[in-house]
């Protein structure tokens, strides 16, 4: 339940390394944060959240960042965040807080509708009926919004793909699977654009593994 599955390009021993240093984080966390019955239910997930998603989800981003332009994120500061917990839990539910911020300070936004990947919903609508709405728009392809700019950059690095996938880096990187790259490779590149997010997804990691290497040369 707790799993964000990215692409599937390690081999089994490395994924069984992953796997058992998440249930050794999870287990240091545990000791970390109050019990459950001591703080109620909804404020030690808020709290497991914090803790987790914004380190392992946001801030490798941030820290890409940073590199370029030293920024904050407003809604981490721990001042703020004290000020949060003191919140009723219906207002930090579904976004009714930022929804109430809009409220007071422009209301006129109200008549705008929002988005969220491909896909709009209207203003009013909570988190969990803006997911089946965007769910039912996709199946139903109603999404007005489609991204071509992945298949674009895709289709032009073609060959710069295939020298990378073979060459003698990639080839004896001890944590990669071959076999499972080639086949996202092959499969998106015989017209499969299914693949284009795990093929995405690798390309972007093996940019990074590459940098971690000479950096570290």
């Amino acid at each position: 339940y707790l799993t964000l599955n990215r692409v599937d390009i390690f081999n089994q021993e490395y994924i069984e390394q992953m796997q058992n240093g998440i249930e050794r984080e999870l287990e240091e966390l545990f000791t970390q944060i109050p019990r459950i019955e001591e703080i109620n239910l909804e404020k030690w997930l808020d709290l497991f959240a914090i803790k987790t998603r914004i380190t392992n989800y946001y801030s490798h981003e941030q820290a890409r960042l940073d590199n370029q332009l030293t920024s904050i994120m407003p809604f981490l500061q721990q001042s703020l965040l004290k000020e949060l917990f003191n919140l009723p839990v219906r207002l930090r539910k579904n976004g009714k807080l930022f929804r109430k911020i809009i409220e007071i300070n422009v209301p006129e936004l109200k008549k705008f509708p929002l988005a969220k990947g491909e896909a709009t919903y209207p203003y009013f609508m909570g988190s969990l009926l803006t997911r089946v709405f965007s769910i039912i728009k996709k199946n139903l392809g109603m999404n007005v919004y489609k991204e071509n700019n992945v298949h674009i950059l895709l289709n032009n690095l073609k060959e710069f793909v295939y020298d990378t996938i073979n060459s003698k880096s990639v080839i004896e990187t001890p944590y990669y699977d071959i076999s499972k790259i080639k086949k996202i490779v092959d499969e998106y590149y015989s017209g499969n654009e299914k693949y284009s997010y795990e093929l995405d997804w690798w390309l972007s990691f093996e940019l990074f593994r590459q940098n971690i290497s000479r950096f570290k040369s």
